[in-house]
Parts: structure tokens; sequence; C-alpha cells
């Protein structure tokens, strides 16, 4: 192996472990929102008041059903670069926004609640089942939608899809492969 090369694999075996502590470390971020305070003059006396805080949410390595789940949301979008570069291409832009903002948000919310999306409860009878809390699905859809700015957006997109780390699961898919394993291997060409 030459030296050149030598550097490239320590580069890319560099990048790798980076790419595995961010993975493993998760990604945060803030958004202000605001609350109702109680402010007390007296006992009796209550007075309300709006208060801006910041909340951070925190995306972890998805499971397999939250990657799913994304998926789902994702492959919904339709855009193509022909529409985008049309002569009236704003107007189209403002049509994607329109029809895909709230998908936008689902995905941020799908990556923030991740597993915390379906929680197990215990029923009546004493069952454990497995629901999906969409009380807590709807209200960060919701805060994501009023609160993330399109940069916001773009910065979260780039990292959700780096945290999903799709590389090792095609690589798991095709390590997976039944026909893999039991392909003849040809000796000729």
């Amino acid at each position: 192996m030459t030296e050149e090369q030598q550097k490239q694999l320590e580069k890319l075996n560099q990048e790798k472990n980076e790419l595995n502590r961010l993975i493993n470390a998760g990604i945060s971020f803030e958004i202000e929102v605001e609350e109702v305070e109680i402010k007390r003059k007296l006992y009796f006396f209550k007075r309300r008041e709006i208060v801006a805080r910041k909340q951070r949410f925190t995306i972890a390595e998805p499971t397999l059903g939250t990657l799913d789940r994304i998926a789902s949301e994702s492959i919904n979008f339709a855009i193509t670069d022909a529409e985008m570069q049309s002569a009236d291409s704003l107007s189209v832009g403002m049509q994607k926004v329109h029809k895909n903002v709230e998908k936008c948000a689902k995905i941020v919310a799908y990556a923030v609640m991740g597993s915390e999306y379906e929680a197990p409860q215990l029923t009546k009878d004493g069952r454990l089942v497995i629901r999906p809390d969409i009380e807590r699905f709807r209200e960060l859809t919701q805060l994501f939608i009023r609160k993330l700015k399109p940069s916001s957006l773009y910065r979260l997109a780039q990292l959700i899809q780096l945290i999903c780390n799709l590389g090792d699961f095609t690589n798991s898919i095709r390590l997976l492969q039944s026909d893999r394993t039991t392909m003849p291997s040809r000796i000729e060409d």
C-alpha cells in the first residue's frame, strides 16, 4: 500500500469514526416556545404572563420503526428539477410549501420522538399494548409548523438524513438478502 493510499484510508477511518460518534451522541436543537407563567402579587391575586423559553429537542439514531415512519412520509414528496426550473418556479415553490409543510414537520416530529412515539401502556385487564402517542405527536408537529424556519428545516433535514444511518441500513439489507448466501458462485465468466 502506498503512502497516499495509507493517508486516504486514515482519513476515511477518521471520517467514519466521527460519523459514528455523532450518530451515537445524537443531535440537539433549540426552539423558542411561549409558555404561560403565573406571577403572584398577593395570595389571591394572580397575573398571567406569556414568557418565551428555549426548549431543547434531541434527535438520536432512530429505531427501525422510526426509520420506517420517516421513510413513509418522505416518499410522498413530489418535486422535480424541471418544475423548479420553469418560468413560474416561484409559484411552483409556493405550491410545494403548501403541500409539504406538514409532511416536513411530521418528519422532524418522528425524528424527535423516536421510539417514544409508540409507548407501552397497560389496559384495564392488565395486558401490555403498544399505542402511538398521537397527542404528543400532533403537539410537536404543530409546534414545528409554527416555529421552524426554512433555514433551520434545511439544517435539520441534513442532520436527520445523516443520523438515520441509511448506509448501515442499506448494507444490512444487502447482508440479509437470502439469495446472496445461496447464490451459486460462478468460476468462469
